[in-house]
Order: C-alpha cells, then sequence, then structure tokens
C-alpha cells in the first residue's frame, strides 16, 4: 500500500504450498470452504473496483464502511492463504505414501510450471511494462522518466529472480521427496526453512524503516518553546501553523488542535474543511491565512506556534526559539475551558451551521449554536466564572458561578455515547454547541457540574467479562478437582 510503505507479502513458497493444498486436498469440506472464503475475500478486496459484491456489503453489512481501505481484507486472503499451505504440506506427505506418484507429479508440476511463468513473463515485457503511471509521465523530465523505469525494473528484475530460485528450490524439495523418499522429517525441516528465507528478508526491508529509539528520544525532546507553553498551568490548547501542523511533537507535549489521525470525528472533520480557514471575510484582519477566529477561540487556543511571522491584532509574540526557529504567539481573545454564554441561535441544518460559524457577525464569546432549543430560558450573565477542578480522559469536573441562569459551554469534543453530565447533582441533558463543543443549562449562582463518560455498552461488556472469566475459572478448578479425585480412587484401588 503505497501511502503506508508497507507490502501484503504472501510468500512464493507459502502460495505454492496454498495452491498444493487446493489441487490435492480437494476432496476434503475444509479446502473447498478455504478455498471459497478465499476467492470471494480477494474479490471484496478490489473495492469499487468489483462493485457487484463490494456495494452490497458497503451499504448493508454493518460497519462494513468503517473499514479504512477495501485492500485491509487482504489479510483474510493471507489467512486463508497460510491454512491451505498447512493442507498443501500435509496433503504431500501423505501422497507418498501412494505408489501412483506419476498422478502426484502430474497434479504437482502445472502448478510449479504456472508460477515459473509468472516469474519470467514481467522479465521478457519490459519494453511493454510502462513501470511509470500517468501522472508522473507529466511531472517529470524524460531524464528523470528512463531513470525510474530502470530503477523500478532493477527492482521487478531482483524480486522476479528471486521468486524464480525460490520456486526452484520449493520443486527441487518436493521432487526430491516424492521421487528418491527425502526424509519426512528432513523435508519438512527444509521447506520451513525455505518459507523462513523467503518471509524475512521482506520483513526486514521495512523493519530497517523502524525509527532507531534515540532518533525518536531525539524527536519528541522537549523544546525551549515547549518549557515557555508548560509553564502556562491554566487549561489551554496549542495551534501550531503551516508545515507544523502535522508534526506529532505538538500533540505529544500539549493539547493541540492539529495533527494527524487517520480516522477523525465528523464533526472535527467538518470544523478542519469547512471553517478553520474559512475567516476570509475582511473583519476577520487576516493578512496571511484565512483563519477563523471564532473557531481558535472557542477552540481554547491560547498559543500559537509558527515558524514565520504572523500579523494579526489579538496575537502578541510572547517567546521567540532561535535555535528551533519558532516563534510563539499568545492569542489575547482566547476563551477559557469552559465560559457561559447568553444567547443562542438553533440552526438544525448542518451546512447552515457551518455558514454561520463562517460569518464575521457571529461571536463565539456571546452567542451559541444549537441544534435545538434548550429546555429552559437563559439570560447573558454579567459576572461569570468558571474553574476545571479535575481533568481526566474520562471524568471533568467544573465549579461555575453565574448572576444568572445560562448555557455553560465545555470546550471539548461533543460525543453523545456514553458521556452524561450532572448539574448540581441532578442529571443534565448536553447540549451540541457550535457544532463540535458541548454544553449544558446552569441555573444561577454557584454550580458544580460533572461530565462522566460510562458507556452502557462497556459496563455490560465488563459484567459478561466477569461472568465469563468466573465460568472459565470455575470450570478448570472443577476439571482438577475431578482429575485428581480419579487419581486418588485409583491410588487407593492400586493400593
Amino acid at each position: 500500500m503505497p501511502f503506508t510503505s508497507t507490502t501484503d507479502y504472501f510468500g512464493v513458497v507459502a502460495v505454492i504450498l496454498g495452491l498444493l493444498g487446493i489441487v490435492l486436498a480437494w476432496k476434503r469440506p475444509e479446502v473447498k470452504i478455504l478455498t471459497g472464503f478465499m476467492i470471494f475475500s480477494l474479490l471484496l478486496a478490489f473495492g469499487r473496483h468489483f462493485p457487484l459484491i463490494y456495494q452490497v456489503f458497503f451499504k448493508w453489512m454493518p460497519f462494513f464502511d468503517k473499514f479504512r481501505i477495501p485492500t485491509m481484507i487482504v489479510v483474510m486472503v493471507m489467512f486463508s492463504n497460510a491454512l491451505l499451505a498447512g493442507f498443501g504440506l500435509q496433503a504431500l506427505l501423505e501422497k507418498v505414501k501412494e505408489n501412483d506418484l506419476k498422478k502426484v507429479m502430474r497434479q504437482v508440476l502445472p502448478i510449479f510450471g504456472i508460477i515459473i511463468l509468472l516469474g519470467v513473463i514481467p522479465l521478457l515485457l519490459r519494453n511493454v511494462l510502462g513501470f511509470i503511471r500517468a501522472d508522473e509521465s507529466k511531472s517529470y523530465s524524460p531524464e528523470i522518466i528512463s531513470l525510474l523505469k530502470a530503477v523500478r525494473f532493477d527492482l521487478l528484475k531482483s524480486d522476479a529472480l528471486r521468486m524464480l530460485a525460490l520456486t526452484a528450490a520449493a520443486f527441487g524439495l518436493v521432487f526430491s521427496y516424492l521421487k528418491y523418499n527425502l526424509p519426512r522429517a528432513l523435508f519438512v525441516g527444509a521447506m520451513m526453512v525455505l518459507l523462513l528465507l523467503d518471509l524475512l528478508p521482506i520483513n526486514k526491508r521495512y523493519m530497517q524503516q523502524l525509527i532507531p529509539k534515540q532518533q525518536m528520544e531525539d524527536y519528541f525532546s522537549v523544546s525551549r518553546a515547549d518549557q515557555f507553553m508548560q509553564a502556562d498551568k491554566e487549561p489551554h490548547r496549542v495551534f501550531p501553523l503551516g508545515e507544523l501542523s502535522s508534526e506529532a511533537h505538538w500533540s505529544y507535549f500539549h493539547q493541540s488542535i492539529e495533527g494527524y489521525h487517520p480516522a477523525k470525528l465528523r464533526i472535527y472533520q467538518d470544523i478542519r474543511e469547512s471553517c478553520l480557514y474559512e475567516g476570509k471575510e475582511s473583519g476577520f484582519s487576516n493578512a496571511q491565512a484565512p483563519i477563523n477566529w471564532n473557531i481558535v477561540n472557542m477552540l481554547n487556543v491560547k498559543y500559537l506556534i509558527s515558524q514565520q511571522e504572523v500579523q494579526h491584532p489579538d496575537l502578541v509574540p510572547v517567546f521567540q526559539d532561535q535555535e528551533q526557529q519558532l516563534l510563539v504567539y499568545k492569542n489575547n481573545r482566547v476563551l477559557p475551558r469552559a465560559f457561559c454564554i447568553g444567547r443562542i441561535e438553533v440552526i438544525s441544518d448542518r451546512q447552515m451551521r457551518l455558514q454561520r460559524l463562517n460569518q464575521f457577525s457571529f461571536k463565539s464569546d456571546s452567542v451559541a449554536i444549537l441544534e435545538k432549543p434548550l429546555s429552559g430560558a437563559i439570560e447573558t450573565p454579567q459576572q461569570w466564572s468558571t474553574k476545571v477542578t479535575r481533568y481526566e480522559p474520562n471524568l471533568i469536573d467544573l465549579e461555575v458561578s453565574s448572576d444568572k441562569p445560562a448555557l455553560l459551554v465545555l470546550s471539548e469534543i461533543y460525543y453523545p455515547a456514553g458521556w452524561s453530565a450532572v448539574v448540581n447533582g441532578v442529571d443534565a441533558e448536553i447540549y451540541k454547541v457550535n457544532h463540535i463543543l458541548r454544553g449544558v443549562r446552569i441555573p444561577a449562582g454557584e454550580s458544580t457540574i460533572r461530565f462522566k463518560l460510562a458507556p452502557r455498552s462497556f459496563q455490560i461488556s465488563l459484567m459478561l467479562m466477569s461472568i465469563s472469566m468466573t465460568i472459565i475459572y470455575g470450570l478448570l478448578i472443577a476439571a482438577f478437582f475431578l482429575a485428581w479425585r480419579q487419581v486418588y480412587r485409583s491410588s487407593i484401588k492400586t493400593a
């Protein structure tokens, strides 16, 4: 897979044994089932290129659409082939007992012939195979194209010759075992060694790409900019700009609104794609990137990190790391981790909600956008304060004071599955605020609020696991007791 720089490598020796399993042990029902499952999985892995099967699963099979890419299903093909390879090796060991070895050889030879053809044909079709994608031919000069073709053919040639050598070695072992009665233990041991010689070099190619421990520690070493921002104990987030946004370093030491994740929450993806860089109205005062400061402020971004100067009236340069060539800016309009709002706008339509967030007239410090009305009235508080007293991944405690009933907005992702809220000891409804955050209605005065993650599905699973483990351990104890009693009774009878 190009974007992960990995290879779904079956192993030519394993494929040969798998094909032998299909041919020599076809009468076994397990082989028929595995072969059918392997072919089905392979067709399914083609994804949109074979919609006859894929679309049915994508639309109707629960959770199937959660796979990142269809080719992940190739692992089922590899699993099936590994089992078939075991049946193939077993069939070879059993076939040697038969007298009609010519019949066995007639079944074996075509398999090796097909594998050899697959290794030879690409070498003979050098001028037919392009070795260049269509987009590459437009992007590179003829000299670079010629060099790429030569390098890629050399890689193909190297692996093809390796494949032919392994195939020849496997054939030599099978032929020696069937024709010249090579000892069974020696045959199996040699085949296992050949499998390892096939698979280990491919594994080594990618193991060499692992980052050394020292290099990893150096990458995640604390910079002077990190130390400066970590000295601020108030809850806050950071916003690395430009090329810094994709670095994992910032999420290692700070709560960052940027970074990479292969499966982002849909609402967060909406904000990143449709809002974060859509501050195009003149009121946002952007001289460089069109940052939507409504989003930045409500996400509790206190510090912005950049490799170049950033001009904005709300930003103040507070630190410069000359060694790392980093500039740290403080956002003077940052909203706290939790803040009180007295006005709401109800916008149920997703697209209209995102458009409203992009308007300069929307002020995230005074107005909140909800999908549905609140259960009670609120007013704009003249005085309010919030304090995070406990902050854990599954538990957040707050102390809030407001002179009016208001909407408390917590700058954390809205995720209804499992999260609950309690205000002054009473269960409270969590509202989806500004498409991405969560909020609860609070009364006037002092309030204590707790957000807790305790999914019912997890509690049920935990209970079932505990019951299952109790039963398993009980059965083990009973089995040991019965075995001991039987041995004890036998010893008494013997005595």
